[in-house]
């Protein structure tokens, strides 16, 4: 093994060598930690409980309201036919344009699930840097999968294939990027969870991840006001099929992949 110690542009550099390569690398940011605060925020989120979804009909507006002061909030119902659920939906989307709205999947009581989002003009204000990251994740998905299969990818990349995916996490920088590794990708669509590791993992878009509290929820907001693709856009955390988006109704769709 050699070490060797020097400075370069003002800087301390210590480089060790092992067997004409060098070992691993400081990572030089944080390591992104999987996992964000929807969980934990839904465990504080206030709890409502209706006897039917015409009580709801008559209380919307102080319900809109309690929310608005409480970090979301979970509705209960004894239970709830399909179109009332796809109702209540509707209407508490509508009421709340800056939460997401979603069914909290089967189940006895039926749920109603409310969480807060980045608002539509905190995305319009970082615009340009919010299509800045998405360029470049879309860039390094293509480059590095591409490099990936040649075998021509740097030994800084550590890889890990999954579930139609391979996860590329950079050794030095401690960057995450989540790409499809899958012949149909269009090169185009981009999963909000893997846009968020990647942007909370990568120092340069640090401006984009403060908007991010809940990874999925915040950064599909995201691509939703910028007119951007989110695939699984209805196939919600929760399991929940059908939601609200910023006051419109997105109802009932399949999950796309």
């Amino acid at each position: 093994m050699l070490q060797q110690h020097g400075r370069r542009n003002g800087f301390s550099c210590h480089c060790v060598f092992r067997a004409g390569r060098a070992a691993e690398l400081p990572v030089h940011a944080p390591k992104y930690q999987f996992g964000d605060a929807s969980s934990e925020a839904m465990r504080k989120a206030l709890t409502m409980d209706f006897a039917s979804a015409e009580e709801l009909a008559c209380r919307l507006e102080d319900i809109a309201s309690t929310v608005e002061a409480n970090h979301g909030a979970v509705l209960c119902f004894p239970s709830l036919r399909p179109d009332e659920l796809k109702g209540i939906i509707n209407k508490v989307g509508t009421a709340l344009p800056n939460h997401y709205v979603y069914s909290g999947g089967s189940g006895s009581p039926a749920r109603v699930m409310i969480t807060p989002v980045v608002s539509r003009s905190q995305v319009l204000e970082h615009r340009d840097e919010i299509m800045g990251a998405l360029a470049e994740y879309r860039r390094l998905c293509t480059e590095l999968v591409d490099k990936y299969r040649k075998r021509t990818l740097s030994w800084l990349w550590r890889t890990h294939e999954h579930g139609g995916h391979c996860m590329f996490r950079n050794r030095w920088t401690g960057q995450v990027v989540e790409a499809p590794f899958r012949d149909q990708w269009d090169g185009r669509t981009v999963d909000p969870y893997f846009f968020a590791i990647f942007v909370k993992s990568t120092k340069k878009h640090r401006s984009v991840a403060k908007l991010i509290e809940h990874d999925y929820f915040d950064t599909a907001r995201m691509l939703e006001v910028l007119g951007e693709r989110a695939p699984f856009s209805s196939d919600l955390p929760t399991g929940g099929l059908n939601y609200a988006k910023g006051g419109s109704a997105d109802l009932g769709r399949e999950p796309t992949a």
